[in-house]
């Protein structure tokens, strides 16, 4: 049975270093009561946090989709693996496969727009303002 605190607000947050690097995405109702246990839980790396990023979504489930997203695609240095849940992995698993897509489709329109930039050059002797 759902718990009230997974219909509150929560956050996605990244832990950055100095330089920028993204050290840990994470996920929760009360971002700074998490940043508090991961400094005290990882001593070998929270010291180097001197950035943090806060996305919030409506709900828990909406913020445990977007988390699951984020750290496959931004590939931080220090999440680990996450428990296993069907819902959370089906619906982060859409996304992607419409971003590989949408990746795809992006790459065949620029090579078409090169190849037509092409065939207009040698037409107008490279004189075509494009």
């Amino acid at each position: 049975m759902p718990g009230p605190s997974e219909f509150k607000p929560h956050a996605v947050y990244r832990y950055f270093s100095g330089d920028g690097r993204l050290l840990y995405i994470g996920m929760g109702l009360s971002p700074g009561t998490r940043m508090a246990d991961h400094q005290r839980k990882h001593p070998d790396w929270f010291p180097e946090v001197r950035g943090v990023t806060l996305e919030w979504f409506p709900d828990e489930y909406a913020a445990r989709v977007a988390e699951r997203i984020a750290v496959i695609l931004e590939k931080p240095a220090h999440n680990g693996t996450y428990a296993n849940d069907p819902s959370v992995d089906l619906a982060a698993n859409r996304v992607l496969d419409q971003i590989r897509i949408d990746r795809r489709a992006l790459s065949q329109a620029n090579l078409r727009i090169r190849e037509l930039k092409t065939q207009i050059a040698a037409l107008t002797g490279g004189n075509a303002a494009i």
